[in-house]
C-alpha cells in the first residue's frame, strides 16, 4: 500500500517496522519526511481485519490506499511531495 501511496504523490511517507514488546507481532508506523507526524499503521490495518487475523486481506493495494487516504486525510496530507531517493529504495526493497 505504501508504494501505491508514493505513486499517488505522497512520496514523503516513510515506514518504521518494529516488533511488539512481546516479540510476538510486527508493528508498522508511518512518519512523514520531517518526522513531525506519526501514525501507527498496524493498529489501523487491525481495525479492518476480519476475526481471523491470519486470513489474507481481501482489499487490493489500490483499495487499501483509497481507504487509508479517506480515513487518515489529515496525516497523509503531511506526506505530500516527492522523495525520489526513498521512493526508489522502497520500490527496490519490495522487488
Amino acid at each position: 500500500m505504501v508504494e501505491e501511496l508514493h505513486k499517488r504523490g505522497f512520496g514523503k511517507l516513510r515506514i518504521i517496522p518494529s516488533l511488539a514488546p512481546t516479540g510476538m507481532a510486527w508493528r508498522c508506523s508511518f512518519i512523514n519526511e520531517t518526522k513531525e507526524n506519526r501514525f501507527i499503521a498496524s493498529n489501523w490495518i487491525a481495525q479492518h481485519e476480519n476475526e481471523n487475523s491470519k486470513a489474507a486481506i481481501k482489499l487490493t493495494t489500490q483499495e487499501l490506499a483509497d481507504l487509508f487516504i479517506k480515513e487518515n486525510f489529515e496525516f497523509i496530507n503531511h506526506c505530500k511531495g516527492e522523495n525520489e531517493e526513498y521512493e526508489k529504495w522502497y520500490s527496490e526493497m519490495l522487488a
